[in-house]
């Protein structure tokens, strides 16, 4: 008997889809850096993934709690914004404390890479709270 679990699917769909920008992403940085000749900010490697690992693991829990109480979801991705801001100022904090000299490009890509992961995490959910009040 095979048993379909939705969160399950938007899960992996979410992670294919969260894969396929960072993989897009890195190509895009170092053909810019060689374009322009600069080195790679030191601090690439941990923006990916802390940012990978948080924003996919935010948004299991996400889809968890709002799958229980759909009528909290404007609650559960505001308070997820706020849990993720915590965690990225103190990811921040410990980049430029570590490496003053290169804070600046660590910084600027940290950014930009949040700004896309985020972007890509609220049209998901969004598209998935449509589909949910559209089918209730």
């Amino acid at each position: 008997m095979i048993v379909h679990n939705p969160m399950k699917k938007t899960s992996v769909n979410f992670l294919i889809q969260l894969s396929v920008v960072t993989l897009a992403l890195i190509l895009i940085l170092v053909g810019l850096l060689e374009v322009i000749k600069l080195g790679m900010p030191t601090f690439t490697v941990a923006i990916f993934a802390v940012l990978f690992v948080v924003t996919f693991l935010v948004y299991l829990l996400q889809v968890k709690i709002m799958t229980k109480n759909p009528d909290f979801s404007l609650h559960v991705i505001l308070g997820s914004l706020i849990l993720r801001l915590i965690i990225f100022a103190f990811f921040n904090f410990i980049m430029i404390y570590t490496d003053r000299v290169n804070a600046v490009p660590n910084v600027v890509l940290f950014f930009i890479v949040y700004l896309v992961f985020t972007t890509i995490e609220m049209i998901t959910l969004f598209k998935q709270i449509g589909r949910s009040k559209s089918s209730s």
